[in-house]
């Protein structure tokens, strides 16, 4: 300590005082409150945030929709099993005995085919208006009677589009045809839905529900006896833009089924939810063994009961994530304890971006990759080959709409994806676990290769530190002390031509046999190492990571003094606080980054450049300064100030 503090060294010394003060700041910086929060939501969700563990998704079969397309679909035995559930007239009865805190929309009326020419003007006009009226045992027209005018609310492939006078014979005959019409529908033929096979068809006369109090209907899907996530309009009366949600009302926004997600503004949460929470669960609770569609009308301070279905759109779909179907499958089949599933659970399981792929060509060096996945079958997953309805074209014989086409999960991707679930569980006592990162050739996964090296969990700062290359540094330290001439006679020489001596020793050592390198020089010309590294270095670096940008300005510096230092010790010195400050602190802060794809796409360049020795050192020691302060710093003031 001496010679660093004698006066002949007192740039060193300085330099030792201003690496403790850096070092001090970041880890001040490290430990302060908001920053550990930041840090706890953005651990990965399937490496190892989950608060009741992990869930990882590997067999595209082992869904609900391809549970039940395979062996509900047609199964007489399970049909008759649930068939009064899916009676809109029995179900009331059922679900009310089942949880009295819902509300029952009270039964007028109901007529079969036996006696359907009742539906008279008479007979319409003696039920207490407004109401509607529907089949019971299946999708189809939904009439309201209101002020003796009948209006088709819901009309069905297009037709009933006019409103009728109850009090003319043509429309009481047009009443009835379309009455007709729906009981002798053959749901079970039309669709393969067992459960209808056994109902006598009914149209049901109930009260009316006013509209402008009830928001819309919400969908909850429950399944082993427990609700799981539910899915709301956003008041547009629309299939078409709902949006799911956890228990717990945390948004699922990746989240889709029959259609896009919604995109729209958010909404507060209803202040009947856990009401409606409340009903769904004592629904859930009675159907243990079963996969359940619980609609709920709702408003401020009222929940009604709508309908449970069994066979959402016959089964001819697929949630997006697949991973919230496995859920459901799991579940159903006590795969999955019930007690697991919490509101956190879901979400996490759900939104997490784990599984990330990324294409590199090693041409070009330049990895890509998309968002993160939740599971491996959605990373694998091309939904371009999934069978969808589509009215021109003839369903293929033998084939399900929502029936997953060959290829549709690649099966070299999986491969991939498994032999870095084995490499999770061999170091899964070590403070480094590999990152879920499946690389590919072009999109081809031909190598069947996973991510290269252990990057993204090292929990322990100094894991961080290249101790290689710090120990050949420190060995030239100690040379030059033992012989005070060398330094002497290096001092003429330009000063970066020095730092460029002291990176020379350094190559020689990592190519002799110090690290584990494919050779010394890649072949790519200097200015494409250049274009390359500065590519990766602006896609690894959002405005958004501000930790890791402040941790980069904070010690990137110690290079540049290397640089122009007067003599051959500080050089050194400064580099061996470059690998154990500044490069262990800003990996130690780009692994946990929120977004894993931007781990991904760094460990599979960091990994490429590191195969040959020449490529490597330039990315080391060379071009970080230069991008750090030269892009980084004046792109974040701008970002702050403006």
């Amino acid at each position: 300590m001496g010679i660093l503090l004698s006066k002949s060294n007192a740039p060193i010394g300085s330099l030792v005082t201003m690496v403790w003060w850096s070092t001090l700041s970041t880890f001040l910086f490290l430990q302060s409150p908001t920053l550990d929060q930041q840090l706890s939501a953005s651990l990965p969700s399937d490496i190892g945030g989950l608060d009741n563990g992990e869930f990882v998704f590997w067999d595209h079969k082992k869904t609900y929709f391809h549970h039940c397309r395979k062996d509900l679909l047609g199964n007489e035995a399970w049909g008759k099993s649930v068939a009064p559930l899916v009676d809109k007239v029995i179900a009331k009865g059922i679900v009310g005995r089942w949880s009295p805190s819902v509300e029952i929309v009270p039964t007028y009326a109901f007529v079969d085919q036996s006696n359907v020419t009742a539906i008279t003007g008479h007979f319409l006009k003696s039920l207490p208006q407004p109401y509607v009226f529907k089949g019971t045992h299946a999708a189809g027209f939904v009439f309201q009677v209101q002020a003796d005018v009948c209006k088709c609310i819901k009309p069905f492939k297009g037709k009933c589009r006019k409103d009728l006078s109850i009090d003319g014979r043509n429309s009481i005959t047009k009443i009835q045809k379309f009455s007709m019409r729906d009981l002798k529908r053959n749901h079970t033929k039309e669709r393969n839905e067992p459960q209808y096979a056994s109902l006598t068809p009914k149209i049901v006369f109930e009260k009316s529900l006013n509209m402008s109090e009830f928001q819309e209907v919400a969908h909850w899907y429950a399944a082993g006896g427990v609700p799981v996530f539910a899915s709301l309009e956003h008041g547009t009366r629309s299939e078409d833009y709902r949006r799911y949600y956890t228990t717990d009302f945390q948004a699922l926004p990746t989240l889709k089924l029959l259609s896009p997600p919604y995109t729209g503004d958010p909404i507060e949460k209803p202040k009947s939810w856990d009401m409606m929470l409340r009903i769904a669960s004592d629904i859930a609770k009675k159907l243990p063994d079963q996969v359940v569609r619980v609609d709920l009308y709702f408003s401020d301070h009222r929940v009604v009961f709508s309908e449970l279905t069994m066979t959402n759109a016959a089964c001819h779909c697929n949630t997006n994530p697949m991973v919230a179907d496995a859920i459901l499958f799991a579940l159903k089949h006590k795969q999955l304890d019930a007690t697991r599933v919490s509101p956190k659970f879901v979400e996490q399981t759900i939104n997490g971006q784990g599984w990330v792929h990324v294409n590199m060509d090693p041409a070009t060096r330049r990895p890509t990759a998309g968002r993160g996945h939740p599971s491996p079958v959605d990373c694998c997953m091309d939904w371009t080959k999934v069978l969808r309805y589509d009215p021109d074209k003839a369903r293929p014989p033998g084939r399900s709409y929502g029936e997953l086409l060959p290829g549709a999960v690649d099966g070299q991707c999986m491969t991939a994806a498994r032999s870095i679930e084995q490499r999770r569980d061999s170091a899964a006592t070590m403070d480094a676990i590999p990152l879920r990162c499946l690389v590919s050739n072009n999109g081809s996964f031909q190598n069947g290769i996973a991510v290269p090296k252990a990057v993204s969990w090292a929990k322990v700062f100094w894991d961080h530190v290249a101790i290689d290359r710090v120990f050949v540094l420190v060995c030239l330290i100690c040379v030059l002390w033992m012989f005070p001439g060398a330094d002497s006679r290096i001092r003429k020489p330009n000063r970066v031509v020095k730092f460029f001596f002291c990176l020379a020793g350094v190559a020689c050592f990592m190519y002799i046999g110090g690290s584990d390198h494919d050779g010394f020089a890649s072949g790519h010309s200097l200015r494409k190492t250049v274009d390359d590294s500065f590519f990766v270095f602006q896609a690894v670096h959002p405005m958004v990571s501000t930790g890791t940008i402040l941790c980069h300005f904070a010690t990137y510096w110690f290079p540049v003094v290397g640089w122009f230092s007067k003599d051959l010790k500080t050089t050194l010195v400064c580099m061996v606080l470059y690998e154990t400050v500044t490069i262990a602190v800003g990996e130690f802060m780009h692994h946990r980054e929120e977004d894993n794809s931007i781990h991904c796409v760094r460990a599979v360049f960091v990994d490429t450049m590191s195969a040959f020795v020449l490529d490597d050192l330039i990315r080391i020691y060379v071009l970080p300064p230069f991008f750090v302060y030269g892009y980084l710093l004046p792109k974040f003031l701008w970002h702050i100030i403006f």
